[in-house]
């Protein structure tokens, strides 16, 4: 079937000033909306399967970026110092931000326990043509790769409008599975494959005629909504076995069923059991399925519809089964449907949630304490007084005697409207619930505004403490109010602009989660939703920075580079990025270097650098004896100084001695003996005692840097007694004594006289 394109006359608001230039893929309308022919074509409603979650909403909804996108009701759209990436644009293909406009929807995610860095996420990102795409990053999250890598499953009819459902996860030696549905018929398959960049590494169980073999065992062509985990054997703890659950929609009230392929690569679904039963219609199943990967127990979720609720709503029983022996058997508390945890009222399937979100299964999920083996069950329960749709949650304890105990209810929102939960618990016993709000309407666009939360529980679920991840402008309105939102003919009240689910798992001490969120504030031109990926750390008890480091400066270098020691993470703190970076170039003095890791936490130390290197200095004397000692004029005596230094800032000083004092020298009629004294303008008087052997003059320069670091440079300059060899020898041995003197202890010898600049006397 082709596919449209529709005008949105809601789109356009041209009232509104853009802070953001939308630009929109080539060959698409701006401000148009497209639906694919899997989309809404069909109307369940008019079968009486309102139920049934499939087909899914893939329109790609899209409109112009508005200033109100990045802060949508007046508040902040992101979080401060939070892991968060939109994958569309934190993407290895740089023009993806500009052209991808997929709907994104019902995102779910796995994480390789072999290598936490690489991370798989699928959603409603693209049909399969050839291949359906997957997100791929090899890196925590940083960069991701949208990657054309999930085939056909061979012989599989509709390839063209599915994958629909979908669900991954990762086992414990490099292998990821995943399940996917097909449409018209709607059957289940599921394939491995240790590359999720390569199409070719994938494997089907493959019939004799070369065509997959569908996971559903049952209800062939009328299935619903599967979900996969991965989690090891019972029996056999080092075997991992793929667990697919799945509805049955050939019977009423609705089989709730189970498929498991033990330990086979590609997955061979030898066992299929029903776990319980669901409601008979109205309401989906919302299936899900929960993990324990210390015993190896696997827990099915599912609702029941119980009746009619207050205010318009439906009433709800919330159901829970286990199986103890690798999907064979299922009998919690020796029920082999399962046993109500909770009954509740919820608004489901309409009226939607934010007017654009039909909850079709977005109520209810599980998981499991690794350490403890017990279970967290998250479910909607409305508040008759206020209307509000909040979520619960309960624990449930190991009973002593081979069941659980069903805990108290406790809530994990406060009065908002919430739904498309999603829980996983950490090794260091942190609950954590990925959810969305609906948060009323955008004031001056009148689009609905969400905001996707992680709350945490350190106290088992008694009370929790909220993070936003990002408030964001949905990217359609209520196509039951503007028709342009969606394909003409398609029922309205199923329109799913986020899906029915989403997903957070942990792994270690963190939260690895995945969520469809508006792309404008992560740099997208145009508003479109897209997968938002978090990571959340909370196993930090902080990091610890090295001690201070002190170290010289490199040789005729103002500083020094250093390398310094990483700090320590005390818990799972993620990366911890420091500021300036190890073998950065230090300058002389000290500098604070801060450190914080991606958990939040921070520490500081300081690197000093000293500058130990000693100034250069040199003196020379254009004259280096005085004849004839007539006392006048003073003789210029040609003193040249040079100085280097590897730091700005030296200061020189120049001070001139002599061992004749220039006071008593000739009754001191004639003073000072030394005027000038500067380089190149330094003047000495050409005399001495005559009863003496001759007088030496002591010209001593000093360089001090900006550190205290001192050089000297001593230069001699004489009055011979007379012209005879011996008194010239005389004079000279008396200079070279007192420079070598000077140049060891930076001073004149003991016997020398500070003569300069003074009151002037006599001639000059």
């Amino acid at each position: 079937m082709k596919r449209m394109i529709f005008v949105s006359t809601a789109l356009i608001i041209s009232t509104l000033p853009l802070t953001i230039n939308a630009v929109l893929p080539q060959g698409l309308l701006v401000g148009s909306s497209t639906a694919s022919a899997a989309t809404q074509d069909k109307n369940p409603t008019a079968k009486g399967d309102d139920d049934r979650d499939s087909p899914p909403d893939t329109t790609p909804y899209f409109r112009k970026a508005l200033r109100q996108d990045l802060k949508p009701g007046g508040m902040d759209a992101l979080t401060q110092d939070i892991f968060i990436r939109d994958v569309v644009v934190s993407n290895t293909n740089a023009n993806l931000t500009n052209t991808d406009t997929a709907n994104d929807g019902e995102p779910t995610i796995g994480i390789n326990p072999a290598n936490p860095n690489e991370i798989v996420l699928t959603a409603f990102s693209g049909d399969w043509g050839a291949n359906a795409p997957l997100w791929h990053s090899t890196d925590g999250g940083n960069v991701w790769t949208k990657q054309f890598t999930i085939p056909v499953p061979p012989g599989t009819p509709s390839a063209q409008d599915c994958p629909c459902d979908q669900a991954v996860d990762y086992g414990r030696t490099n292998n990821l599975s995943g399940t996917f549905l097909s449409f018209s018929p709607t059957d289940v398959y599921s394939g491995t494959t240790t590359n999720p960049a390569s199409s070719a590494a994938w494997n089907w169980l493959l019939d004799i005629s070369g065509n997959a073999v569908p996971t559903n065992s049952v209800a062939a062509g009328d299935t619903d909504q599967p979900w996969l985990l991965v989690n090891r054997d019972t029996a056999n703890a080092g075997q991992d076995n793929v667990y697919v659950a799945y509805d049955d929609f050939t019977i009423s009230p609705r089989g709730m069923r189970v498929a498991v392929a033990g330990g086979t690569n590609p997955p061979n679904f030898s066992v299929d059991n029903v776990a319980g039963f669901g409601p008979t219609g109205t309401i989906n199943p919302g299936h899900r399925l929960a993990v324990d990967p210390s015993s190896g127990f696997v827990y099915s979720l599912f609702q029941q519809l119980a009746g009619g609720g207050a205010g318009g709503s439906r009433n709800v029983n919330y159901m829970l089964n286990r199986t103890t022996d690798s999907g064979g058997t299922w009998g919690l508390n020796g029920s082999p449907t399962g046993v109500l945890i909770a009954n509740a009222d919820s608004t489901q399937p309409t009226p939607k949630f934010g007017t654009v979100n039909a909850l079709l299964g977005g109520v209810d999920h599980a998981a499991v304490d690794p350490t403890n083996g017990d279970v967290y069950y998250v479910y909607g329960n409305r508040d008759s007084g206020t209307g509000n749709n909040r979520l619960a949650i309960r624990r449930l304890q190991d009973d002593g005697v081979g069941g659980l105990t069903i805990g108290a209810e406790s809530f994990v929102t406060g009065q908002v409207q919430a739904a498309l939960p999603s829980v996983a618990v950490t090794t260091n016993g942190v609950v954590g619930v990925l959810y969305d709000t609906f948060d009323g309407f955008d004031a001056t666009t009148n689009f609905p505004i969400f905001t996707a939360h992680l709350s945490t529980s350190t106290d088992q679920g008694g009370t929790f403490t909220d993070l936003v991840l990002e408030t964001f402008l949905s990217s359609a309105m209520d196509c039951c109010v503007d028709p342009s939102f969606c394909r003409p003919g398609a029922d309205c009240n199923r329109q799913r602009v986020l899906g029915d689910y989403q997903q957070v798992k942990a792994f270690g001490t963190t939260f690895f989660g995945v969520f469809t969120g508006n792309g404008v504030p992560f740099g997208r031109p145009f508003a479109n939703h897209d997968p938002i990926f978090f990571k959340v750390f909370v196993g930090c008890e902080g990091i610890t920075c090295p001690a201070d480091i002190t170290q010289s400066n490199d040789l005729d270098q103002c500083g020094a580079v250093v390398n310094y020691p990483a700090p320590v993470s005390n818990g799972d703190c993620g990366t911890v990025a420091c500021t300036p970076a190890s073998g950065t170039f230090f300058p002389v003095g000290t500098t604070t270097i801060t450190c914080t890791s991606q958990a939040g936490s921070g520490c500081s130390f300081t690197v000093t650098v000293n500058d130990t290197q000693l100034p250069a200095v040199t003196c020379n004397t254009l004259v280096t004896t005085m004849w004839p000692p007539n006392h006048c004029p003073l003789i210029n005596v040609g003193l040249s100084v040079t100085t280097t230094d590897n730091c700005p800032g030296s200061v020189t000083s120049i001070s001139v001695y002599s061992d004749e004092d220039d006071v008593t020298n000739g009754g001191g009629e004639n003073s000072p003996d030394a005027l000038n004294i500067a380089d190149g303008t330094l003047r000495l008087r050409p005399e001495r005692q005559g009863s003496a052997d001759g007088r030496v003059y002591l010209i001593i320069v000093t360089v001090t840097d900006a550190s205290g670091n001192v050089s000297h440079c001593c230069k001699a300059v004489t009055v011979t007694h007379d012209q005879s060899k011996k008194s010239i020898a005389g004079v000279e041995a008396q200079a070279a004594a007192a420079v070598a003197f000077c140049m060891a202890n930076g001073a004149p010898p003991p016997s020398f006289f500070l003569i300069g600049d003074g009151p002037i006397v006599g001639c000059q």
